[in-house]
C-alpha cells in the first residue's frame, strides 16, 4: 500500500507504514527459495483459516454418496461380490442429535463443532444439517448464556461454566 502525500513544495512523496516498509526490506534480503517457502506458509495459513470457518458436517453435503465412509462401505461390499443398496435421505435438517462444544470466546461463549484435528470451534449457527429445532434452541441458549454471563470452557485455564451441549429432537 502506497500513500501519496503532497508536501509544501508540491512534490509528491511516497509514504509507507513502518511495518510495511520493514516487511519489504526483509523480503528483499530473502533468497528465492525463502520467498517461495514464505508464500507457501501464507497460503497454508489462509487455507487453515478457511477450513476454520467451514462447518465440518457440510463437507460432503453437495455429494453425500462421495463421502469417504460411503465409498469405503461400497468398496467393502464390492469385494464380497455384493452391491450395497444406498438410500439417500434429506440433505437438510436430518441431524436430530448434536453434541456441541462450548468454549470461551471474546464476546461470550462460542458454541459449535471442533474443526477437524483441533480444539478450535467452528460456529454452526443455522447449520443446514441440524434439525430446525436444534438451530432454534442453539440461538436461544446462546442468547441466554450471554445475557446471564455464562462463561464457556477455557481449555488453557481449565475453567468455565459450560463445556458441552447435548441437544436432541424427539420425533
Amino acid at each position: 500500500h502506497v500513500l501519496l502525500v503532497r508536501s509544501k513544495s508540491n512534490v509528491v512523496e511516497h509514504a509507507m507504514p513502518k511495518r510495511k516498509k520493514a516487511h519489504l526490506e526483509k523480503e528483499q534480503s530473502l533468497t528465492p527459495t525463502q520467498l517461495r517457502n514464505a508464500r507457501k506458509r501464507q497460503a497454508k495459513k489462509r487455507s487453515k483459516q478457511e477450513r476454520k470457518s467451514q462447518d465440518p458436517s457440510l463437507v460432503h453435503i453437495d455429494d453425500p454418496l462421495r463421502a469417504p465412509m460411503v465409498e469405503e462401505a461400497k468398496g467393502f461390499f464390492n469385494d464380497l461380490g455384493r452391491k450395497l443398496p444406498i438410500r439417500l435421505g434429506p440433505l437438510e435438517g436430518w441431524r436430530t442429535s448434536a453434541k456441541l462444544a462450548v468454549r470461551a470466546g471474546r464476546s461470550g461463549p462460542e458454541i459449535g463443532l471442533f474443526v477437524p484435528k483441533s480444539h478450535e470451534i467452528c460456529r454452526v449457527d443455522g447449520c443446514a444439517a441440524h434439525h430446525p429445532s436444534i438451530n432454534t434452541a442453539l440461538d436461544v441458549i446462546s442468547a441466554a448464556c450471554k445475557s446471564v454471563g455464562v462463561k464457556g470452557y477455557d481449555e488453557g485455564r481449565g475453567s468455565g461454566d459450560l463445556r458441552y451441549l447435548k441437544l436432541e429432537v424427539q420425533r
